[in-house]
């Protein structure tokens, strides 16, 4: 709006906008998905640090170890086998949170290693590898403190969605 009144196309006193709803089911978080997500999310973040480190550890391969596919290959797994009614899940989500703590494992060793540096860039990353640590972390003590506990009862429509997945995917950002 201020741009087409700096270039004389309007005076810029009023604005119509028209907005479109559309009904949808909303997908709530799951212990599985907000793990992926999170192996996803600092995946990503340590791709951008092995650009930005020319030496030292971008020569390291097991510090920048991609587990994306292992991590999404298990979510699927553990969806098929809540869909058919199994109840073996327990081990998928053992090695889905294996993974899970292999990769802030190596998302912490990456942002000390970027604290190190007098980059104005890789402080901003090792901030947002820091953020992302501490949510998947805590997805991860969410997911072992519920395992900890006796099995729930699961509605006939859904599964049972605790209000710790639904908080955690508000303090991201998701609309839930």
């Amino acid at each position: 709006m201020d741009l087409a009144a700096a270039l004389k196309v309007t005076r810029g006193r009023k604005l119509r906008t028209d907005g479109t709803v559309v009904e949808t089911t909303i997908h709530y978080p799951t212990d599985s998905s907000l793990l992926t997500d999170g192996v996803r999310v600092l995946s990503r973040q340590l791709k951008r640090a092995q650009r930005m480190l020319a030496n030292g550890v971008a020569r390291a391969t097991a510090v920048f170890r991609d587990r994306r596919r292992s991590a999404r290959r298990l979510k699927h797994q553990i969806e098929q086998a809540a869909r058919q009614g199994h109840a073996k899940t327990e081990p998928l989500y053992h090695k889905l949170v294996k993974i899970s703590r292999a990769t802030l494992i190596q998302a912490q060793q990456v942002a000390d290693h970027l604290e190190t540096l007098d980059d104005a860039a890789a402080t901003t990353l090792s901030q947002s590898l820091h953020t992302f640590i501490a949510r998947t972390q805590q997805v991860i003590d969410h997911h072992i403190q519920q395992f900890d506990k006796p099995p729930r009862q699961a509605s006939a429509d859904r599964g049972v969605q605790s209000a710790s997945n639904a908080a955690y995917a508000y303090q991201r950002g998701s609309s839930v």
